[in-house]
């Protein structure tokens, strides 16, 4: 699981999201207002950057926590 990333798609107002500060997380909910599931967006994003980045390594990303 990508940490910090279930809060914002519950549109909390508090707690811990990765280290962003208040000012940050409203900026992050007014530029995505569409995003469901920042989790898959998390996901999407890390395997274009595997496809992309790196063609044929074999990066493996586990969770921490």
């Amino acid at each position: 699981m990508v940490r910090g990333a279930g809060p914002p798609a519950n549109r909390r107002n508090s707690g811990i999201w990765g280290g962003m500060t208040e000012r940050e997380r409203r900026s992050l909910l007014r530029r995505r207002p569409l995003v469901r599931s920042w989790r898959g967006l998390l996901e999407c994003a890390r395997s274009e950057y595997e496809q992309l980045a790196c063609p044929g390594e074999d990066l493996n990303w586990t969770a921490v926590g």
